[in-house]
């Protein structure tokens, strides 16, 4: 019989080498489980959760980052932890209506987050999301301003076209009114909104504007006008 020898030139690999190499192997894959992980966990993309407009609660749980000043869907439980302790009502849940400001804490958010709900007989909830980054020093911009409501795949879909006004200037500041189906609109002036001159009102199935006379904004947390 002839015998089988290792070509000269081919490393020997013993046992203990092969353990040893399987073993730092399984650490890699574990340490990249970890890190994919992490990242699923701060920018979720492909395992995005199912649409919920049944509260107020589920849509800020749902609502895709790039919607909601891209705040990972990892904080969002602990954004509501901090709303529920608050006593100044930025999250009113029969009104369907938040005033988020992102200012301090451990939740990460790009800017302030305003978001009011409605009605539509054929949509059933939507959702106006407006995104307050001159506050972050950064210019307004016309992709800081949504609205959305539920696909039937159970996925949010961005319908600011099919139901915002042809030609409304996207990048103004917008308001949300608590218990009003409107929202106050004007241009900013640097970072502040100086005045309202018109108003975005719900028909139930798109906005319409309707200017007013230039009026200071209305802050409905401390019930009193903004920058009088």
């Amino acid at each position: 019989m002839m015998d089988i020898q290792a070509d000269q030139h081919t490393p020997m690999v013993t046992k203990p080498l092969r353990w040893f190499i399987a073993f730092s192997m399984t650490l890699v894959c574990a340490g990249c489980a970890v890190i994919d992980n992490k990242k699923a966990n701060d920018e979720p993309v492909s395992a995005l959760p199912l649409a919920d407009a049944s509260t107020i609660q589920n849509i800020i749980r749902t609502l895709p980052s790039e919607y909601f000043a891209n705040c990972p869907y990892a904080d969002r439980e602990q954004m509501l932890v901090d709303l529920s302790t608050e006593d100044d009502g930025r999250l009113d849940g029969s009104n369907g209506w938040l005033d988020y400001f992102s200012d301090g804490g451990s939740v990460r958010c790009d800017s302030m987050i305003r978001l009011k709900t409605f009605r539509s007989p054929s949509r059933g909830i939507i959702v106006f999301v407006h995104i307050m980054r001159p506050y972050n020093g950064e210019k307004p911009s016309p992709e800081d301003s949504y609205v959305l409501a539920l696909s039937i795949d159970q996925t949010w879909k961005d319908i600011s076209d099919e139901v915002l006004p042809t030609g409304l200037v996207r990048d103004w500041h917008f308001n949300p009114r608590r218990s009003q189906n409107l929202i106050e609109a004007g241009p900013w002036v640097g970072n502040i909104p100086k005045r309202c001159v018109g108003e975005l009102k719900w028909t139930g199935e798109r906005f319409e504007f309707e200017t007013v006379a230039a009026r200071p904004f209305w802050d409905d947390i401390s019930n009193e006008a903004l920058w009088p």
